[in-house]
């Protein structure tokens, strides 16, 4: 079996046949399907991720390379029929183009009240799949909401590609600063593609327009400054990255440890200064008690595509007869929080590349603890896994879609697949944890 794979990474006419079936897979998936066509969807994510594995490693990289780009590119035309969250994002929007502040109140009051309907239309109301919560998008977002509003004048096909243009910028900018990272790092420039060509990846991020993208692009960017030694604009990028997503504060307590003090205190002044900026315009008490009610509720309230949240609660339902997501859920997140500085606490090294290495396992600590797992939230960590020898996080990234099914007529499965997906997911996790112990053990021989 190798040595077939071998003979089709390195034979052109097989890598082209594979880039076309691949090409046609991902924009079938992107241009046809929506959130119930869940056979289809796994079939076709299937096949894709089996070319996906295949092309690692190919002698023509650099054409894998250049298609991942190219069907980023692809899926600015496409409307994500995958995902409901764009109604949200052109709300809010409308809200801070009609100069109304969408921290302060929630969706259906501005409905009820009829307030500037020829935006806010009854259309566009019914479609929004959190209508009586705050928003739970970071000022970043808000203002790339803001702009894709005014550009689109209300057309939402518009707002979805201006959307989606610049999340093609900032993913094809985040792969050229992946490439010079693993340079620097002195690891293997082939990697990339299991960034940039994973089907997730593409799918979530440029064609459902998650705002992941922005949060890994600034994120990269700030530790490509870092280890040019440039500190204030680093400091400014990681900023951007909090701003758009907030859980690159994580990483945070990891630079601790890899920072001169002269040159911590100039980074933390600089991020406390531009993180002001970023949320100075829409910091009041509405902001501090509705974004943070929105949060609370987030751990509280909301369940989906979870591991140990589910076996808890599950555990929890058969003695008590009912769950206890507002305990279990939160209690988790305290797990959540103290492993991660405790990984800081005992971790040693100081060097960018073990940054990259320990905030992988921190993010994957806080999938495997959380309540709400969607596919896309997998990212960041497989963004970082180019810079570990871990896979495990790439069989999950297509067994993530397996939660696709809560959305289908196979929603009575729902929780049978989940529980396949993890059974996998640790399966593998717990085979690749054991290769290494065991290496470990003959190299003290």
């Amino acid at each position: 079996m190798k040595e077939l794979l071998q003979k089709i990474r390195s034979n052109k006419f097989w890598n082209l046949s594979l880039l076309i079936v691949f090409s046609a897979t991902l924009l079938l998936i992107s241009y046809r399907l929506e959130q119930s066509d869940f056979i289809y969807l796994i079939s076709l994510i299937a096949l894709a991720f089996l070319i996906y594995m295949i092309a690692q490693k190919s002698s023509f990289w650099t054409m894998w390379l250049y298609l991942g780009i190219a069907l980023r590119f692809s899926m600015i035309f496409a409307f994500p029929n995958l995902s409901d969250d764009i109604y949200r994002f052109i709300w809010d929007g409308h809200l801070l183009n009609l100069g109304y502040d969408p921290f302060e109140q929630v969706p259906s009051y501005y409905f009820q009240n009829q307030l500037e309907p020829t935006v806010l239309t009854t259309a566009l109301f019914e479609q929004l799949n959190s209508p009586d919560y705050f928003s739970v998008y970071p000022p970043f977002a808000q203002l790339i909401f803001k702009l894709g509003s005014s550009i689109s004048a209300g057309d939402i096909y518009t707002f979805s590609m201006v959307l989606k243009a610049l999340i093609f910028a900032a993913e094809t900018y985040t792969i050229l600063l992946l490439i010079k990272l693993l340079k620097h790092f002195g690891l293997c420039k082939e990697k990339i593609l299991l960034y940039s060509l994973n089907p997730l990846i593409i799918i979530e991020l440029g064609g459902n327009m998650h705002f992941e993208a922005f949060m890994i692009c600034f994120f990269v960017g700030a530790i490509y400054l870092l280890s040019k030694q440039r500190i204030v604009l680093a400091a400014m990028l990681m900023s951007g990255s909090i701003a758009a997503k907030l859980l690159t504060l994580i990483p945070q307590v990891f630079l601790l440890k890899r920072m001169r003090l002269k040159d911590l205190l100039i980074y933390g002044i600089a991020l406390f200064i531009f993180l002001c900026i970023f949320f100075l315009p829409v910091f009041n008490l509405e902001f501090i008690n509705n974004f943070g009610r929105s949060l609370d509720l987030y751990f509280r309230n909301f369940e989906f595509n979870a591991s140990i949240y589910f076996l808890i609660n599950s555990i929890v339902k058969m003695v008590k007869g009912y769950g206890l997501i507002s305990i279990v859920g939160p209690a988790l997140s305290l797990i959540t929080l103290l492993t991660i500085v405790g990984l800081a606490l005992k971790n040693k090294q100081r060097d960018l590349l073990s940054l990259m290495q320990i905030s992988f396992w921190a993010f994957c600590i806080y999938l495997f603890l959380g309540t709400t797992i969607h596919p896309w939230y997998l990212a960041l960590p497989i963004m970082l896994s180019i810079f570990t020898n871990y896979r495990f996080i790439h069989l999950w990234s297509f067994l993530a879609f397996l939660s696709y099914s809560k959305y289908s007529i196979y929603e009575d499965n729902y929780y049978q697949l989940v529980t396949l997906e993890y059974l996998f997911v640790y399966g593998v996790l717990f085979y690749e944890l054991y290769k290494l112990f065991i290496a470990r053990r003959l190299q003290i021989k």
